[in-house]
């Protein structure tokens, strides 16, 4: 499976994060919104990225899910040397 994952149909969430091992993290409250802190669930998961070996989450606020791309797009740079 690739590491890279671009938009997810609502009704293949669950299976695809499954899929990707994290699902359980989710359903335990164990994923944490990287902006609010807020406990991410099946119902507010919004998006994800992975850096270094370790996952960020977002939940549904427009707000969290900004500063999560932000946080992706300054690891791309960082990386490519942008």
């Amino acid at each position: 499976m690739s590491d890279k994952i671009g938009m997810i149909h609502k009704e293949e969430i669950k299976e695809t994060l499954y899929k990707m091992g994290i699902l359980s993290t989710i359903e335990n409250g164990e994923a944490i919104c990287y902006c609010c802190n807020k406990t991410i669930t099946l119902q507010n998961f919004k998006a994800i990225t992975k850096f270094e070996g370790k996952l960020y989450f977002a939940c549904e606020n427009d707000l969290c899910v900004l500063t999560l791309c932000s946080l992706d797009n300054s690891i791309n740079e960082d990386i490519n040397g942008k």
